[in-house]
Formats: C-alpha cells, structure tokens, sequence
C-alpha cells in the first residue's frame, strides 16, 4: 500500500505541474493506477488526512469521480427501457472502509473538501443506505446531540443528503424512510434551531441555512405527517418567520458581488424559499378528497400565510424607493409570495391596504434600469441581452417577476388599483417630458414603459384607458427612438411592438414602424436586437408589412449581421416571422437566409448540453429553416441550392448527441422532400443513415422519419428501385417487430410496407413474403392497440391488392391463409377510416381475379362472405364521405354567415368563436359518428377447417358511433402519422396514398364481373344486399361513363 500511496502522490504532483508534457504524465499515471486495488483507499486516505491543500483537493476530485463512476455502475437496457445494475468494480473492504470514515473526514475537512466529501456521501447514500450503509443514521442523530459545531454541522449536511434521497418520493411509493428521519431528527433540529436564530455569529446562520434547505427538502412534495400537527410545525414557522426578518449583523461584505452568497443572506433566502413553495404548496389542498390536506390547508391559511405576507411586505419596506439592499433572489422569492397571495382573497386582504406605496415606492422602483443594468450593458452586451430574454430570468429575476406580478394583480384586482396607479405613471411621464434633456430621469422612463407594456394588454381592453392610448403613444413613446439614452431606444421598441394591433392613425403607426426600422441600425447591438425582436410582432399588423415590402433585403442583411454576434431564440423567431410574411420576396435570399441558419444552428447545437438558452436557439433556427422552405415551395429553381446547404446538416445532426433536435430535423427532412418534385441524389444518402439509427437506437422515431420516406419513394420510384433501398425499407420495418418497441412505431412500419406496396405495383415480389411473413408473426403475439390490428390487415390488403395469386402462394406455403382471413372478420368492428374500407375492398376485391385452380380450397367458402363485407365496407365508406361532405357545407355557410355579420358591423365576439369551436366539435361528432354502422361478425363456425355447408356469415345491422375526428396534418404541408398513444386511427385529408385515384366501387364490379363464380355468390345474397349490389355497378357504370 506504501507503494501505491508514493506512486498516487507522484502523479499527482505532476498533474499540479505547469509544464504540459508532465501533466499530462502525470494523468496518464492516474488512469494506470485506477485499477489497482486500493486505490480508492490511497485517495481517501490523501484527501481526509491534513497536508498540503491542493494535494488534498486533486486527490477528493478523483475520488469524487471515480465513485461516480465505480459506486454502484449502471447500464441502459434499450430492450427493456431501464436500467441496470451492474457490478462494482469497488472491493467489499474498500467500500466499509469509505463508509465507516466518511463522516468523520467532513467533520475535519475544511469546507471545499467537505464539498468534495459531500457529492461522495451522495452517491453512497443513494445506492446504499439504509441496506448497506445502517450505522449512518445512529451517527448523524449523534453528532447533532454534540456540543461541537463542525459536528453538528456535518450532522446537518448529512441529514440534508438523506432528505434529498426521498425528496420525490410518493406515499407508499419509496417515502417512508424519510418520515422514520424527520421522527428521528426534528424535534432536535427545532431545538437548535431555536439557539440558533437568537445568535448572529456567521455559523449559526451556516447551520440555518441548512436547517431551511432540509426543512424545505422534506415538505416540498408533501407534509410530513408530524408537521401537519400544530405542536411541532408553529415552531418551524416561527423560527423561519424570526430568521427572515431579524436585522442583518454587522459585517455584511461591502463588494455588492459578494453579498448574496454571504451566510447570513443565504440564511434569508431560503427562509423565504420555504414560504414561498409552501404557499403554493398548501395554500389549496392538492387533492380536496383528502380530509387531511384540507384541514391543513386550512390552517396554513388561517394561521401562517398572512403572518408570513406581513413579513414579507416588511423586507421589501426596507428597499422602498430604490434604497436599501436585498440579493436578487430575496426579492425575487419575496415577490412570488406576494403574486401567490393575490389569488386570494385572506391574503389580498392583507396586500390591499398596502398595494399603492408597495407599487409606487418598491415595485416600480425594481422595474427601472438601475446602475447594475447600466453596468453590464456597458461592459458585456452580450450578456445584458442574454439575461434580459432568457425565459429562466422569469424565475430568478425580481425585475420579471415584478412585471408577472403587475400583470397578475390587474388581470384579476384591477377595480380601484389600476387607475390610481396609471396616474402614477402618467406622472412619471408628464415630469420626464417637461424637463430638459440633462434633467430627465431616464430610469423613471424605463420603468413607466415597462409598466405601460406589461400592461398592454390590460389596457387595451379597458375602456377607460383604450380610447387614449394613441395619444399616450404619441406622446411618450415615439419621440424616444430619438431618446438619447439607448436603453431607452430599446424599450420604446418593446413597448411600440406590444401595441401593434391597436387601430391608430396611418402617420402614427408608419412613424412607428420607421423607428423601430431605424433602431435596427442603432450603433447599441442590444438596442438593435430589440429593434428586429418588436418586427416580430409588428408585422403581424398588415400595414407593416405592405410598408417594410420594399426593405426586405435591408431588414435580412440586419438580420444576419445579429445572428453573428448573438444567440437567440426570440431573435430566430422573429427571422422566421420575416420570412412568413415576406415569402414571395424570399426565393432570391433562400439559400443565403438557411446557410446563416445552419452556421448558428451548428454553432449552438454543441453547447445545448450546457447552455439551456442554446438549445432554444438551436429549435428555433430549424423552426425558421422550416418556414423557409414553405416559403420556396413554389419555386422548384431556389430547392437545389437550400438543399446543398441544409444537408450537410441533417447528416451531421442525425445522431443520438443531438437527440433533442431530432424530431425537428426530421421535420426538415419531410418538409424537404415533400416540396421539392424531384428530390436530388444527394437526398437518398439519408436512408442508409435512417437505417442505421433504426437498428441501433432510434426504433422510436420511426413514425417521424415516416414522411419523407413516403415522399423519397413517391417522388423518385426509379431511383429507390434502382439502388438497394428496398432492402433498407424492409430492414427499417423488420426492426420495429423484432425489438420491444411500442405498438406506435409498429404503427409506422406498417405504413412504410404500405408505401412500398403501393408506389411500386410489380416491381418489389421478393419482399412480399418478408412483409407477410412480418404481419403473420405480429399476430402471434397479443396486439393491444386497434389500431395496430386494423393497420396489419391494411398490410394484408395491400398484399392481396399487389399480387393475389402470388399472396396466397406464400400464405398457403405457411398454412396461415385461413387463420388471417379469421382474423379479418375479427378485425372489421374496429375500422373507422374510409382509407381502411377502401383497401380492404381493393384487396378483397383482388381475390376474384385469381385463376380458380390457383385459389386456396378453404377460401371457396369464405367468398360469399366476403363478398357481404365488401358491400358493407362500401356502403359505410360511401355514407362516411356523404356525412362529411354535409358538415363540411354546413360549416361554409356558418363561415360565410359569420363573414356576413361583420361586414355589416355586428361584433362577433371571439368567446362567441370559442363557444362556437366547441359545438363544432360536438355537431361534427353528432353528424359523422352516430349513424356509422360498424360490422359485428357474429360467427365463422368451422367445420374440419372449413365454414360449415350453407357458408352464411350473420351480420349484424346495430349502428355504434365512431370517433372520426382528424388529426393535425404535419404543419399543413407533410403526411401525418398515428401519434404514440392513440388508439384508432382517423382519416387525414391531407394524406395523399397512390390508390387515393382508384375507384374502389368501380374496381370491385370490374373484378367480380370478370370472376368464374360470380353468378352463383350473387345468387346467395338476399333480396337487400342484391340491390345494394345492383345499385354499386350503376354508380360504376356512370364512374366509367364519366371517365370515358
């Protein structure tokens, strides 16, 4: 062991050198020495004994990271969808002695080596206790009963990790443990905390602010049994209540960098991040059946909320007007209690008396640009844009949070609130404008036109504030495009944008459409990607978009210029938005407009992993991309240029480290092909890469790759049938029923033979018997889903359709032709798209087109059936489209009568529209399902393997409604699929197959005209399926007449 110790320091003392070649010696040594035995031991021992620091703390990461990795190893079964155990490579003696001595060695450990001995505990305390690991509670319940701080603090640090442990955990699922730790430690918890509070040493607010987080950790997902009892929570409360509001002691940093981070600020912040998730917690009972959630959520309410809301509008009096100090946090969490207590009415109560000088003097103050905001603007405006739309500021920053609670307030409170605190504003406004420029308080102005457009809405809907609004714009906010303050420049951009929809005068709106076309050459970049942000929003108004026609190629090129220097979703968005409503002036910039998009696109797709605003940038360029190409979409020339530049992306994007913009670059894909009529060679690359990804990890997104498989073969059949892509498309399919992938996928397969079937009649007979020999296999196996069983006899059809002779040489090859045709009838109750009828008569129909002494023995009492069911498919399938074509003319007249009333000036009101969307939903539910008869077949009997002498198939006539309601076809433009988890399937108008030209009525006569038997299945139907029959060949007679 002395040994490995002297050659573990060794490396180390490397990998501390400044020279390149030793440090990386020194790291290749650690990697040799990881698998020796007692390593691990070596680590510990230099991380927990004294010595030099850097030693210490080099030796606690490895030590850290090879836990991580070591500890209790796991492994992801794809098959199974969980993960695994696998075996440590750790010795039983190595882990005892890690578990026996951690706990002391925090206690020695100064504190960024007790970090590092924290992270340890973790992940010991997940995988083991309390199995393995039973002596750690004894020890923890121990050290708090010490007068010793560092051991009750390591007690307090422990006994947080624990909590974490069980923090998600449910009742009876896994929660237990933790209400046997609260039993066990609280009530000596609340004894110190009680010592604590009452002290202001820097260490009592340490162990406080421990003591909060595990308090915190344990309730978050529900109460604890013991603390809905009266007895041991109102002490909680009133230690908590007494830490958030006792006066700061001195010695509080003077650098205002370092202050959040002092203990006892830290304190405070989570004294009232406990309040704040318990009033959104308990305030209304998570569930009102149960007698105990409601009882204390009632005693929350009467007891603790608005004790707790006087103690927060108490902090906030302390920054009134803009002076005073409260880290971000405490008056962001302060603010989210106070937006929680405005839902009710106890607590608004409270607020109420003191809501004008909490708007006038605390919340209007944090509204304005402050000397911090300054600073970073100045210094890195990068990050100033960063923090000022990064949707995570809507949590952590008061200035965003102040704004959700105006709007909040006035969305519901607004009677007697609103209007004494637009006077306010107004003021503010008035006193600006009547100063000179070198005395005008910029920051008031920020601040008045962040309320003005957070309120915007509001305003706009109020009477007694919509009528002058116009003149409110004129006044204060157009004339500061000029303001000489930039910040100013770029919230008159905000605030202008935000009141786009508001009917003002031509001149008014056109001055402030310039504007904000001339902030987007502002020398500020945060004020000019403000400036292209507010296009976003304002080319929603007509008018602007008949302005800025002729500056499409300026506003672009502003465009690109940003997208090189900042990363940001909202500014994508509005690009996209450019591009929407530009498109006819698009084709020319296509190419150039997607290859700015792929270089941002490529740029943060690598950090998204990291950087959460990055990965919305990353969705919102392929979005754009997206709107580009629909753009194009009729200019055939502009697709071979967008296309070079977009594929290189999709290549590189199409694998597993770029999973969250998977969906989405397939999106492309689909929109890609579909689009372009003859999709270049360069786009069958794509297939062998959609295969690999299907036999290695992504069987799941097979029904998104789906479409622009279906447009590759629909567009370009001689290609798919010239290379070895029927090959691919079968292994895809084959895949998704040779894994545990779910009956969606299986869905997707079933499509992708399908569209292989029907885009290349007679030309793929070497795959029909894999395809059938697929379908035949699933069915052995129990399919849940309808969908799925209508899906493989859709298969089935499509085979028959294809070849008939050749389906039944393979089904009678394998002895599976009457199982599949039972299984037929079986299915038939559960169609409910015409699609499904219209197949099933093509291929039944096919039947009679195969030589007699080809058809099997057994189908010759199966034909007159069959025969019935195709007049039954028919007919449904005819009373379906009758049906739709009725709801369809009767909601044009409901639009052109709509239409009508308001070009006579009669208001529709939109919840009218709404109301209207709803019964819509329910007349078309009423017109298209209740009168759909679905077939029962009652029996097949059989008899020695065939239907018993007289062959009758009993058909049941009981009429059960269907749900045929349409899905969203894929962003209006590509083939849709069956979403994961539906379980019927619905016809898509927007779907396009090859047999959609057939005629199935007129196929069917064609097919039973020509039939050797067919006298004598006509001869055994009765008098009413006889005319149905007799009626079907007229309507085939005139289909003919027609076409002639």
């Amino acid at each position: 062991m002395a040994g490995l110790r002297e050659n573990v320091v060794r490396a180390f003392q490397f990998v501390l050198s400044p020279n390149d070649a030793e440090r990386k010696t020194g790291e290749q040594a650690l990697k040799e020495l990881q698998s020796m035995p007692g390593y691990l031991s070596v680590l510990f021992e230099l991380c927990a004994n004294e010595g030099d620091f850097h030693l210490r703390q080099q030796a606690g990461v490895q030590m850290k990271n090879a836990l991580i990795d070591m500890w209790a190893p796991k492994r992801y079964d794809r098959d199974a969808d969980k993960y695994i155990a696998m075996a440590s490579k750790i010795s039983a003696e190595e882990r005892d002695v890690i578990r026996s001595n951690l706990v002391n060695a925090m206690i020695a450990a100064p504190p960024r080596i007790r970090l590092l001995f924290g992270v340890m505990m973790k992940v010991i305390v997940d995988a083991d206790f309390p199995e393995q690991f039973p002596a750690l509670m004894p020890h923890v319940v121990q050290l708090l009963n010490t007068q010793d701080y560092n051991s009750i603090y390591t007690a307090l640090y422990v006994l947080h990790i624990l909590a974490k442990k069980y923090e998600y955990k449910e009742m009876g699922k896994g929660r237990e443990p933790l209400l046997a730790i609260v039993a066990e430690t609280f009530p000596r918890l609340i004894e110190l905390f009680n010592g604590l509070v009452l002290n202001d040493s820097l260490e009592s607010a340490t162990a406080m602010t421990m003591i909060c987080k595990t308090f915190f950790t344990v309730t978050h997902l529900e109460m604890p049994p013991m603390l809905m009892n009266q007895q041991w929570l109102i002490p909680w409360m009133n230690n908590i209540v007494r830490l958030f509001t006792c006066p700061i002691p001195a010695g509080e940093p003077a650098d205002i960098d370092e202050r959040p981070n002092w203990p006892w600020w830290k304190a405070k912040k989570w004294s009232i991040q406990v309040f704040t998730r318990m009033f959104a917690n308990y305030a209304q009972p998570a569930d009102e059946d149960v007698p105990e959630q409601v009882r204390f959520s009632h005693q929350f309410m009467e007891m603790y909320a608005c004790k707790i809301l006087e103690a927060v509008l108490a902090v906030l009096s302390t920054v009134s007007g803009g002076n005073g100090y409260l880290p971000e946090r405490v008056k962001t969490l302060s603010l989210q209690y106070l937006s929680n207590g405005i839902r009710f009415s106890k607590t608004y109560k409270v607020m109420k008396t003191h809501l004008q000088d909490l708007l006038r003097h605390v919340i209007f103050p944090i509204l304005c640009f402050n000397d911090l905001d300054r600073q970073l603007w100045e210094r890195d405006p990068q990050e100033y844009i960063r923090k000022e739309y990064d949707v995570v500021e809507e949590y952590y920053s008061s200035k965003k949070t102040a704004e959700n609670l105006l709007f909040d307030l006035f969305k519901t409170r607004s009677k007697s609130n609103l209007t004494p605190f637009m006077q306010f504003i107004v003021e503010v406004l008035m006193r600006y404008n009547t100063l000179p420029a070198e005395s005008k308080n910029y920051s008031e102005k920020d601040g008045a036109l962040s309320v003005i457009g957070t309120l915007a809405s509001k305003l706009k809907r109020d009477p007694a504030f919509s009528g002058d609004l116009q003149n409110l714009i004129v006044a204060h906010v157009l004339p500061d495009f000029q303001s000489p303050a930039p910040f100013i420049r770029a919230r008159v951009c905000w605030c202008f944008s935000l009141f786009f929809d508001l009917e003002m005068a031509e001149p008014v709106l056109m001055q402030g459409i310039q504007g904000v076309v001339q902030c987007l050459q502002d020398g500020e970049l945060p004020v000019r990607v403000a400036a292209a942000i507010a296009l976003r929003f304002v080319l929603e108004n007509p008018f602007a978009v008949k302005a800025l026609a002729p500056s499409v190629g300026h506003m672009l090129d502003q465009f690109f210029d940003l997208m090189q220097k900042v990363d940001n979703d909202e500014l994508i968005g509005a690009l996209e938005t450019v591009v929407e409503k530009f498109e006819d002036h698009i084709p020319p910039y296509a190419a150039t407009v997607c290859q700015r998009l792929v270089v941002a696109f490529v740029r943060v797709s690598d950090q998204s992993d990291t950087n959460e605003t990055a990965a919305l940038v990353g969705l919102e360029c392929l979005k754009a991309i997206q709107t580009v190409l629909v753009s194009i979409r009729k200019n055939s020339e502009a697709f071979l240029p967008v296309t070079q530049v977009l594929l290189p992306m999709i290549v590189r994007s199409l694998a597993p480290q770029y999973l969250e913009y998977f969906e989405d670059i397939l999106k492309v894909t689909t929109f890609l092909t579909y689009f372009c009529e003859n999709p270049p060679q360069d786009l069958w690359q794509l297939i062998p890469i959609y295969l690999h990804n299907v036999e290695t990890w992504a069987q799941e997104y097979l029904p998104h790759m789906l479409p622009s498989l279906d447009n590759m073969i629909s567009k370009s059949k001689d290609v798919f049938l010239a290379g070895p892509f029927p090959e691919m498309y079968y292994k895809m399919a084959a895949r998704c029923f040779s894994t545990k992938t779910p009956e969606s996928v299986q869905l997707a397969a079933c499509e992708l033979i399908e569209c292989v079937l029907q885009n290349c009649p007679g030309k793929v007979d070497m795959w029909v018997p894999g395809f059938l020999e697929l379908m035949a296999t699933r069915l052995q196996s129990p399919v849940k889903s309808k969908g799925l069983r209508v899906l493989i006899f859709d298969v089935f059809a499509n085979c028959l359709y294809y070849n008939p002779t050749l389906f039944f040489a393979i089904t009678e090859k394998h002895n599976w032709t009457l199982a599949i045709f039972k299984g037929w009838f079986d299915v038939l109750p559960d169609l409910n798209r015409v699609y499904d009828r219209k197949i099933m008569v093509l291929g039944l129909s096919a039947i009679f087109a195969v030589p007699q002494n080809q058809l099997p023995a057994c189908m010759q009492t199966l034909l007159q059936p069959l025969l019935v069911v195709q007049l039954k498919l028919m007919h449904d399938a005819q009373g379906i489209r009758a049906r739709r074509a009725e709801y369809e003319r009767l909601q044009e007249e409901r639009s052109k009568r709509r239409a009508a009333q308001r070009a006579a000036g009669i208001q529709v009101e939109s919840s009218d529209d709404d109301e209207d969307l709803d019964d819509d939903t329910a007349f078309k539910q009423e017109l298209l399902g209740d009168s759909i008869s679905q077939m029962v077949v009652q029996s097949v009997r059989q008899s020695d393997g065939i239907d018993d002498a007289d062959g009758e198939v009993v058909l049941s006539d009981e009429d059960i409604g269907v749900d045929l309601d349409q899905q969203e076809y894929l962003e209006m433009f590509a083939r849709q699929w069956v979403d994961e988890g539906d379980e019927d399937l619905a016809d898509d108008d927007d779907v396009t197959t090859p047999v959609d030209d057939v005629d199935e009525i007129l196929f069917f006569c064609q097919r039973l005209e020509e039939f050797y038997g067919a006298a004598q299945l006509v001869a055994g139907l009765s008098p009413a399926e006889q005319a149905a029959l007799h009626s079907l060949g007229e309507q085939a007679k005139n289909q003919q007449q027609n076409k002639q």
